[in-house]
């Protein structure tokens, strides 16, 4: 079926093909809470194609980096995480929410005190300077202590997730013992913990999922580690048809 709608010429216009279709015949809905309120969401669901390559995979792939000495593996897994499975009022490739994250991230960055807009986070090399940045902070900043480099990287991908505060929570609520307590854990003890406990319930899975996908971006890359190579197959399901991702999230967004 995609294959009608997409070829080499015209990806862009064909993205918009596509999106219209979805949303004329896919368009679903679900319930959130945001703090206190529920809030109905609208979304799609597609198959992604395995075999859909085009430059985008370069330059997608160049936007990711090791600017905070970050793994690439677990950022492409962020990514294929976080972009194919929101419900949330975030936004792009790694799900930033702007009244939260982004506005964290743009103080960061400009020690200034605003707010990204919806536009800026739809922007991918942006987006994706968002999400790189706002996990240093959680290893740099919100998350520092942890001695335990696995258990270390668990606490963060929870964070990402569910928030620092709730990743915490679930080791202990007194702030001043959490990093204690979980430093005196196995790491085996810490995910299972963040798998059982980590509340809301629905990012739970996540953790399983973003380990997974980095285990797997980790062995079809290059021999060290990293993820040079922008044909590999693992690499071509995070950044095929990123433009129809990104065109279908502004249209549901606004819809």
């Amino acid at each position: 079926m995609k294959k009608h709608f997409f070829s080499k010429d015209k990806p862009k216009k064909q993205a918009n093909n596509f999106a219209d279709y979805l949303l004329e015949n896919n368009l679903k809905t679900t319930e959130i809470k945001e703090k206190k309120f529920k809030k109905q969401v609208y979304y799609v669901q597609f198959a992604m194609s395995v075999d859909y390559r085009t430059q985008n995979q370069h330059k997608y792939g160049e936007y990711v980096r090791f600017d905070y000495q970050l793994e690439e593996a677990l950022v492409f897994a962020i990514v294929k995480t976080k972009s194919f499975n929101s419900y949330t009022l975030a936004y792009g490739l790694m799900q930033i929410v702007p009244t939260d994250v982004g506005k964290d991230v743009y103080k960061t960055l400009n020690n200034k005190d605003r707010i990204p807009t919806k536009e800026k986070l739809f922007t991918p090399k942006t987006n994706i300077q968002y999400g790189t940045t706002y996990s240093n902070i959680l290893f740099t900043r919100y998350l520092t202590g942890i001695a335990n480099s696995l258990s270390h990287e668990y606490c963060v991908i929870a964070a990402y997730n569910a928030g620092s505060g709730n990743a915490l929570n679930v080791f202990d609520k007194n702030c001043t013992k959490v990093v204690q307590k979980i430093n005196s854990t196995t790491s085996t003890e810490v995910y299972r913990k963040l798998r059982t406990s980590l509340y809301p319930k629905e990012v739970r899975s996540c953790l399983h999922t973003v380990m997974n996908s980095k285990k797997k971006f980790q062995t079809s890359g290059t021999l060290d580690g990293g993820l040079k190579n922008a044909q590999s197959d693992n690499i071509n399901k995070v950044i095929q048809n990123i433009a129809t991702l990104e065109t279908m999230q502004k249209r549901v967004v606004s819809f």
